[in-house]
């Protein structure tokens, strides 16, 4: 999925890929992050509504923090008094509504501008990323906090020995399990030093889904994009041999992965 409405230098000017005018859709333009000049090229341009911005060279960037900056929030675009955690993990997960009276408004999941919309609410993996990085561990969203979430480098100390429940995980690729439809991925993504993993697994039933990630983590031969994976997590119990991951989730539908990429 590409990223919407990054802000980018413009001959030093910060705008976002909705506000470049046909006269200057040909940039230059620059990632957002201090101290990097990896240019950009803007897309959909004639289309404010679904233009973003796509790295030239990806290599180019100096940091994952160029991905987390790309990733704009917009509060006007939902109402924060319609998001509900459990129904937001619901939706990623394909599962069936616990609560079926929060069919209220209407969730339409527009990834552009959507408009000013009050009715919208959070039920998307790549939105629910965006306003957790906009809002920081600190913040909440609608009584429910931000560290209660997004798991990431910021709070892995909280997280360290187990992840349970509905969450949100920053990771990086690190290898397939041998001999199953699972992977191993870095968490938090930059875990140098700290041997922390976690497990993604992949019911048989998903076997198409599982070898199409599986290409796109042998693709990054650098492993260090940035992947995030919506899931019910649980402690695990049983040895993977020399690596051993601390939580582990299931995959019922590709919504719960998302590689930010820019």
């Amino acid at each position: 999925m590409p990223t919407n409405a990054n802000y980018l230098t413009y001959n030093g000017i910060r705008i976002s890929a909705s506000e470049v005018v046909l006269s200057n859709r040909k940039g230059p333009f620059f990632c957002c992050t201090e101290n990097c000049r990896a240019k950009m090229i803007l897309v959909n341009g004639a289309d404010p509504s679904r233009a973003y911005f796509r790295s030239e060279h990806r290599a180019d960037h100096i940091s994952r923090e160029c991905i987390k900056n790309a990733l704009v929030f917009s509060e006007s675009d939902y109402n924060e008094d319609l998001y509900d955690n459990n129904f937001a993990f619901e939706s990623i997960l394909g599962l069936r509504h616990s609560d079926r009276n929060l069919y209220r408004g209407n969730t339409g999941s527009h990834t552009g501008a959507v408009g000013g919309s009050r009715n919208l609410r959070i039920h998307t993996l790549p939105k629910l990323v965006a306003m957790c990085l906009h809002r920081g561990k600190s913040s909440s969203y609608n009584s429910t906090p931000i560290d209660d979430i997004l798991v990431d480098g910021d709070n892995y100390d909280r997280y360290k020995n187990g992840i349970r429940g509905y969450r949100v995980v920053e990771v990086s690729y690190f290898k397939k399990v041998y001999q199953e439809h699972a992977f191993l991925f870095n968490c938090p993504a930059d875990n140098k030093g700290l041997d922390s993993w976690v497990k993604v697994v992949f019911p048989p039933d998903l076997d198409k889904l599982f070898w199409q990630q599986y290409r796109k983590c042998q693709s990054d031969s650098s492993h260090s994009e940035i992947l995030y994976i919506a899931g019910k997590w649980e402690e695990c119990r049983v040895s993977d041999g020399k690596y051993q991951p601390h939580s582990y989730c299931i995959i019922n539908s590709s919504k719960q992965i998302y590689w930010a990429v820019i």
